[in-house]
């Protein structure tokens, strides 16, 4: 099959030499960024390097040797001294070569030291002279004193440059830029080849093979009976026992997660001054490192626990759709708890995922699928915390995750997404976090998110959608701040808001909307302000704003209504003003405004008394009726229960 899809490829392929023009011009661009960062890399390596030699000359020592990591990869180290700023080593990971032909060279700039005991810098592997001929020196004692009276500011330190497509190299204020070889991209170990350390020595070893060896502080050091890497799986909690050699007694130990990412929590427990316990927890894992901090009186010191998920080599590329299942058959299956897939995948690869009993996180950015069947991850899948959905993902099947409680976290549905279906998301209440919906969405399908209790924001429909079915969202009780449609939306269904007590701000309805489904924002008592019903409305259904307490102004109802159901604005205490019922209203329910007892005067503009019950109305004391209609209204049951009932 991979022979025929090439055979495809190159039959098919309609690339033209303008296409080949634009790529060599973009590669040309992507090469000229590369080498320009290699080169403030490179300059960075070497302030760095002669803050080493300064360090030796002096007697500093090396207090903590950070890696600095790029996701699970080492490319340099953060060094600090017990005197001094700290500084940042890179040693860069593999680059292209250039072009085959290409007698560029990237420069090698480094220290040796000389007979008469003192360092000098130089340049692929001979002394850097000055103007004058002179070697010249690395070490603090090039410098001038200042006005402290120390040792003197640093020696001259080597610049390097790119222009016009060649290195050049300049080596202090008076010095002419020099030209050297074509630029090229290097491998990134133009100084620093490698960093080691054991228990007494920090060792820095520079490309062309010179070590530089500075001694650690011994005084003040930390070290960890379960070492210094960690590996998680998800939902785990590891204890990590430290000691510390301390010449004092009265040391101080802060821990920190390099990157707060919300991934993991750490909890201290200082047994005495020399011992304690780091306890470390994840829900779901990624690669990090907690810092922990000791200092003393004199000094402090960094050591560092790189982080990282058991699973990090659970990754498979599927190079044909309906394959994965073969793939998987290389696997432990009961032990996969986390996944990557990448690559093209049907049916039969969904198939393949739903038999991983034990799979907790599911990344599927890359994979090329467009739907999300039916019932795909829905309440037998209990393990599942969380999915990263592929990018070209369009549609949603109903009940997809349907009563997943064990996702956590974000849920971000991506923008290519048209189509959620009915019950898809119901019952995930561990997801937190705001809930972002994809700007091409179309319908939002009944119960997509019904429970899903933990989203927290504003809740933003977008602008595309134009129906939201019953329960879309019911008892999605952590929404907050305002709830505005989009002009498109014409119909919200039953109970679509019902319960969404968290809401804190004004309702904006859709002036298009033609129908509000019973209940549809019952329980939403953070409401405020007033409410607008559409003009296009001609029936409010029953229970439909039921316990809306928190509106604070006036209720208007369209002229368009004929009915209004039971218990429709049942205790909507917070309504003020009058109440104006229209002339076509023939229905009015049960309870309908029962608890809204500052809605008063009420004008019924309806010639023939609606329909009411002795309940309807909690504000019976004045009501305003049409000319000459003043009679019937005083002779009918429900209305004949107000004090006042005068003719306008």
């Amino acid at each position: 099959m991979f022979v025929l899809a090439m055979l495809d490829l190159t039959f098919y392929s309609c690339k033209t030499d303008t296409d080949d023009l634009w790529d060599s011009i973009h590669q040309l661009d992507e090469r000229v960024v590369a080498l320009e960062e290699m080169c403030k890399q490179m300059n960075g390596n070497i302030g760095s390097l002669q803050v080493l030699v300064s360090a030796l000359q002096n007697n500093n020592s090396v207090t903590a040797v950070i890696p600095v990591k790029q996701g699970d990869k080492t490319i340099g180290y953060t060094i600090s001294f017990a005197k001094g700023d700290p500084i940042t080593i890179y040693h860069g990971a593999k680059g292209e070569q250039g072009d085959k032909g290409d007698d560029g060279a990237t420069p090698i700039i480094g220290v040796k030291r000389h007979t008469d005991g003192t360092y000098y810098w130089t340049l692929n592997g001979d002394w850097l002279r000055d103007n004058s001929g002179k070697m010249i020196k690395a070490e603090g004692k090039d410098g001038t004193d200042g006005e402290q009276g120390g040792q003197g500011s640093p020696g001259i330190t080597p610049q390097l440059k790119i222009e016009n497509g060649y290195w050049w190299v300049s080596y202090g204020n008076d010095s002419q830029w020099t030209k050297l070889d074509k630029a090229i991209l290097d491998s990134g170990e133009s100084i620093f080849k490698k960093v080691a350390q054991d228990s007494k020595y920090a060792y820095f070893t520079l490309k062309d093979g010179t070590v530089i060896t500075i001694q650690k502080y011994q005084k003040l050091s930390i070290t960890f009976a379960e070492g210094d890497e960690l590996k998680f799986d998800a939902n785990e909690t590891k204890t990590v026992h430290y000691t510390i050699k301390s010449e004092g007694n009265m040391n101080v130990v802060k821990v920190d997660m390099l990157n707060d990412d919300n991934r993991y929590s750490l909890h201290t427990d200082i047994i005495d001054d020399t011992s304690g316990t780091i306890t470390i927890t994840t829900s779901i894992p990624a690669v990090n490192q907690v810092i922990v901090r000791v200092s003393n009186a004199e000094v402090t010191i960094m050591a560092a626990i790189s982080l990282k998920p058991s699973f990090t080599e659970n990754a498979i590329n599927v190079l044909e759709a309906g394959t994965l299942g073969i793939w998987l058959d290389s696997y432990d299956k009961n032990a996969i708890t986390a996944l990557k897939i990448t690559g093209p995948l049907n049916s039969n690869d969904i198939a393949a995922i739903k038999g991983l009993s034990q799979l907790t996180i599911l990344d599927l950015e890359n994979a090329d699928l467009e739907e999300f069947p039916s019932g795909i991850f829905s309440d037998e899948r209990k393990l599942l915390i969380s999915i990263i959905f592929p990018k070209t993902l369009k549609r949603i099947g109903n009940q997809a995750f349907s009563d997943r409680s064990g996702l956590k976290g974000n849920l971000v549905i991506p923008s290519s997404v048209t189509s959620i279906g009915s019950f898809a998301f119901s019952g995930c209440s561990g997801l937190r976090g705001e809930l972002i919906l994809p700007s091409g969405l179309v319908s939002i399908e009944s119960s997509a998110f019904s429970g899903c209790s933990g989203f927290t924001g504003k809740l933003n429909i977008p602008s595309s959608v134009t129906s939201i079915g019953s329960f879309a969202f019911s008892n999605c009780r952590g929404f907050t701040g305002d709830l505005k449609m989009p002009l498109g939306v014409t119909s919200i269904g039953r109970a679509a808001f019902q319960s969404c007590s968290g809401f804190t701000g004004m309702l904006g309805i859709s002036p298009n909307v033609t129908s509000i489904g019973s209940d549809a924002f019952s329980g939403c008592s953070g409401f405020t302000g007033k409410l607008k019903i559409p003009s296009g409305v001609t029936s409010i259904e029953g229970y439909t704003f039921r316990g809306c307490s928190g509106f604070t102004e006036e209720l208007i109802i369209p002229s368009n209504v004929t009915s209004i159901g039971d218990l429709a604005f049942y205790g909507c205490k917070g309504f003020r003003g009058k109440l104006d019922i229209p002339s076509g209203v023939i229905s009015i329910g049960k309870s309908a405004f029962e608890g809204c007892k500052d809605l008063s005067p009420i004008y019924c503009r309806a010639s023939i008394p609606p329909s009411v019950s002795d309940d309807s109305f909690a504000n019976t004391s004045k009501l305003y009726v049409p000319k000459g209609c003043a009679s019937v209204y005083r002779n009918t049951n429900g209305w004949n229960k107000f004090e006042s009932i005068v003719e306008f």
